[in-house]
């Protein structure tokens, strides 16, 4: 009896990180879009990864103003707990005011020593 109290308890624990596992996820992925939705770069770059690349992006930022942020596709492999999406974010320059849209290839990886989901991109790029 005690054996198979102790297997659903271990059971019910594992459910639960799984949970948080996708709860940090949602929360993660939420607030990146809100950062790169508000061209809140520096924000947005908190989330990335130590060993991401680094794509080199338009030197001005601050003229960027971001008008959506549209997830196109997410393919998600929950046993090695990485994500990739691919994002359509639309934009406009001050001054230009024609709205372009840049295709984003998100690779998002949990990391199971700081407990968070972190970029494995670039930055997205605005022309």
């Amino acid at each position: 009896m005690k054996r198979l109290i102790s297997l659903g308890v271990a059971a019910l624990f594992a459910a639960c990180a799984h949970d948080l596992s996708l709860m940090k996820k949602e929360e993660t992925l939420n607030a990146y879009r809100s950062a790169i939705r508000w061209s809140a770069f520096e924000q947005a770059s908190a989330f990335r990864s130590d060993r991401a690349p680094h794509r080199r992006t338009s030197p001005n930022l601050k003229d960027i103003h971001v008008t959506g942020y549209e997830i196109l596709a997410e393919r998600e492999n929950k046993t090695q707990q990485t994500l990739l999406q691919t994002v359509a974010i639309r934009y406009y320059r001050t001054g230009d005011l024609i709205e372009k849209t840049t295709m984003d290839e998100q690779d998002w990886r949990y990391d199971p020593e700081r407990e968070k989901w972190m970029l494995h991109s670039a930055l997205p790029h605005f022309e």
